[in-house]
């Protein structure tokens, strides 16, 4: 039987992951003024994409006028990237939707856009595997002329495929601002840019229900029971049955190296983390979490 390329979303938990400045380089085109996460660039390396349709079973004017652009603008995409478009919307990681972005506040004042790109980190589970997924939901006015509106999803969806930045070549397609004509092709910098992305490497932490996570933490134990002073309990565990893997993963963002390190209930990281603490800052912490109901420091 063949896999289903776009399964349907089983479970969702969102993770709490903020976009990050790009690491110094000198990458080529505008990598460098990309936004990454601490997993990388929120990149796939295939994309399940669900359009909205019309109201009716047939599409008005304005809709069709709407679903046509969009779609020459999914086609662009996919002559560099391998897109998949699905019928319903749980099975997508881009959903696209006919209409007007909210206002948006700014230091002077508010501003209207003609698109805008939402993006989410969620852990996903799909054919009972769990990972990490960027989820992006693309606003795309339909009050817009039509190569306007050609232009502006192309642009929203390029957001959507991780290019979460702006070219300063208004030529590109990833211009915060373009020319005088709506930019409807991808240019030479905008490919070697998204070339360049996708070679990135991108964590998205696929665990399988079946497999085991060990540990063998004693001697860190030891070097942080050394470190500060004695704790209330502390705990060591090897992580073999599904549910305390579930659980795991998911207090810790799904972070997969051992250890990984609570304090009470604040999940500190793994062993870089925490010794990037002052001991003052492991003896405070420790302090705090004595006074909750947690059981101390342990290690999940």
């Amino acid at each position: 039987m063949i896999p289903d390329p776009c399964p349907p979303q089983q479970d969702v938990r969102p993770i709490d992951m903020a976009l990050q400045a790009a690491q110094p380089g000198d990458p080529p085109g505008y990598g460098h003024r990309l936004a990454t996460s601490p997993q990388g660039p929120p990149t796939l390396p295939r994309w399940c994409v669900w359009l909205e349709p019309a109201q009716a079973a047939t599409a008005d004017r304005w809709e069709q006028r709407w679903l046509s652009a969009v779609d020459a603008a999914l086609t662009t995409w996919q002559q560099v990237l391998p897109i998949i478009r699905v019928q319903e919307p749980e099975r997508a990681q881009i959903r696209i939707e006919r209409r007007r972005p909210p206002l948006r506040q700014l230091a002077n004042g508010w501003r209207a856009s003609n698109g805008r790109s939402l993006l989410e980190v969620l852990a996903v589970r799909r054919d009972g595997s769990w990972s990490l997924e960027p989820r992006v939901t693309v606003l795309v006015s339909p009050e817009l002329r039509a190569s306007v509106l050609r232009s502006t999803a192309l642009h929203e969806l390029g957001h959507a495929f991780g290019l979460w930045g702006h070219s300063d070549d208004p030529g590109d397609v990833m211009a915060v601002h373009q020319g005088h004509l709506p930019v409807l092709r991808l240019t030479a910098r905008d490919r070697e840019t998204l070339r360049w992305l996708q070679a990135q490497p991108t964590e998205t932490v696929v665990w399988d229900a079946k497999a085991e996570l060990e540990m063998s933490s004693s001697q860190f134990l030891a070097k942080l029971m050394s470190s500060s002073k004695p704790k209330k309990s502390s705990k060591v565990a090897s992580v073999k049955d599904a549910a305390h893997l579930d659980e795991m993963l998911l207090r810790s963002s799904f972070q997969r190296t051992v250890p990984q390190i609570f304090i009470g209930d604040e999940h500190i990281g793994g062993c870089r983390e925490l010794l990037a603490l002052s001991r003052a800052d492991v003896s405070s912490k420790v302090t705090e979490a004595e006074g909750s109901p947690s059981d101390g420091v342990h290690f999940e």
